[in-house]
């Protein structure tokens, strides 16, 4: 009977997932937005109630492919929105839960986001804002905070992480050859991405330091096996395919920062400091030689000249043009002094939520003032974008959120005995790291529709362990 019941749930699956194909297929020949976003929507209700997981493999297959389809014009823009609409759903199914079960529901950092709102609001009365522009610009803040709430409030087990992972680590890996199939093609730059986009540079500087963390992490307390070293060269490869040169300043950076996880023992601590060297001279030799830009020679397999590059670096970070800043550090001084001409009113509470957003929203677009009108051509790092908009007040509240994160996750890395897990915690400790200095001082890695959907998943997944962790030890106390 349990059989015949199962074949019976397969064959409605089966017609369901038949009948919206159709019915889609239907829409987009006849380019009918209205009649795809019902059926998309309809599907996503569907998929949600049924199961987390596959709700969670579409919303990868959207973040890991959704924006080269759409490029490629194999899908409307509007399928980008269906992750949103995902997280919305899990949440709501998670509190519904929780409320018909009577338990409590958890909004672990909800003061963060609390202040984040009031400072936007009383930014957004100083300056007139726009309500809409306001809603836009929470909306690009919040929408993986509901993601990451319906994690730690949902029933997932450790299999279902496992699984999750195991996943994401497939995505992750298959990026590696992707760039380097596009660099066939297209040659070395930003183009030659992986499988979430056409083209672009952003997620290209900042996944190779992700996956070298957890990485790290694994060789260092799971099992030193020699495929993460050679996944890190990999990734690392990666990001010179993408021709970026921020890897030969942050992977540095990221790399020193795991030794204050490791000096618990000194034989561990004395193996990475080799292992970290060895890393970091090869990640600086291997992106002189082969990003040409950081050569005397401008080409690849120039000679390593370590003057020119630091020369070329500096240069970079602090270039204008036409009087507008281009360089990541001029474009944050210029944030300041632009912010520092509006008085207090600009230096704690910005020019308006919404004001330096791109929208899909014709309509909506940003204003020339805050916009063509501002000294800035290319290079606004997290910290300035946030600061434009809702000053250096609302810009340092979000960014303590992953400060709060990264000491939840070493927290439960330190509590944690079991090897898999245990490395898991200290990955996050990294992305966390990794996401904070990139926001400070490179990009507002945050707004990206991949790396903080990873992120925030991971986070909460991370969280949901530790609060079960420290639920056993009370427990145990209490027994």
């Amino acid at each position: 009977m349990i059989e015949i019941l199962k074949n019976r749930k397969n064959l409605f699956l089966f017609f369901a997932i038949t009948m919206t194909t159709a019915i889609l297929a239907f829409s987009i020949v006849y380019v009918n937005v209205y009649l795809i976003l019902i059926v998309v929507g309809a599907f996503a209700v569907f998929l949600v109630l049924r199961s987390n997981m596959f709700s969670f493999l579409v919303i990868f297959v959207v973040a890991f492919f959704g924006a080269s389809l759409e490029d490629y014009g194999f899908l409307l823009p509007q399928i980008n929105w269906l992750n949103e609409f995902i997280f919305l759903l899990l949440f709501l199914k998670a509190i519904t839960l929780k409320l018909w079960r009577r338990e409590k529901i958890c909004l672990k950092f909800k003061g963060v986001f609390f202040a984040l709102i009031l400072v936007g609001v009383i930014s957004c009365l100083l300056n007139e804002s726009s309500i809409m522009h306001a809603l836009l610009f929470f909306r690009l803040l919040l929408r993986f905070y509901i993601l990451f709430l319906a994690i730690i409030n949902l029933d997932l087990d450790e299999k279902f992480m496992l699984a999750v992972n195991k996943v994401l680590i497939f995505l992750f890996i298959i990026q590696i050859p992707t760039a380097f199939i596009k660099l066939t093609i297209y040659g070395q730059g930003e183009s030659a991405i992986g499988t979430y986009d056409t083209h672009g540079g952003g997620v290209s500087a900042v996944l190779p330091l992700i996956a070298i963390s957890f990485l790290i992490a694994f060789y260092f307390y799971y099992k030193p096996s020699l495929i993460y070293p050679i996944l890190s060269l990999g990734f690392i490869a990666f990001g010179l395919v993408g021709g970026k040169r921020a890897l030969i300043i942050y992977t540095p950076v990221v790399v020193m920062f795991f030794i204050i996880f490791m000096k618990e023992q000194f034989k561990k601590t004395v193996v990475y400091v080799a292992v970290a060297a060895v890393v970091i001279i090869l990640t600086g030799y291997l992106s002189i030689k082969f990003l040409p830009t950081l050569n005397p020679q401008r080409t690849i397999g120039g000679e390593v000249d370590l003057s020119y590059t630091r020369d070329f670096l500096y240069g970079y970070t602090m270039q204008r043009y036409e009087g507008r800043s281009a360089g990541r550090l001029s474009t944050t001084i210029t944030v300041f002094q632009i912010l520092e001409e509006e008085g207090w009113r600009g230096l704690l509470f910005g020019l308006g939520p919404g004001s330096y957003i791109k929208t899909r929203f014709e309509s909506l677009k940003t204003t020339l003032r805050e916009t063509e009108a501002l000294p800035i051509e290319y290079g606004v790092p997290g910290l300035s974008w946030l600061a434009l908009q809702v000053g250096y007040t609302g810009s340092f509240i979000y960014l303590f959120l992953f400060f709060l994160i990264l000491i939840q996750a070493a927290r439960y890395f330190r509590s944690e005995n079991r090897p898999y897990w245990k490395s898991f915690g200290l990955g996050v400790v990294g992305f966390s790291f990794v996401m904070l200095i990139k926001s400070i001082s490179y990009w507002a890695v945050f707004i990206d529709d991949l790396l903080p959907l990873i992120y925030f998943m991971l986070a909460g997944f991370t969280i949901r362990l530790k609060m079960a962790k420290d639920a056993e030890k009370t427990q145990g106390n209490t027994e």
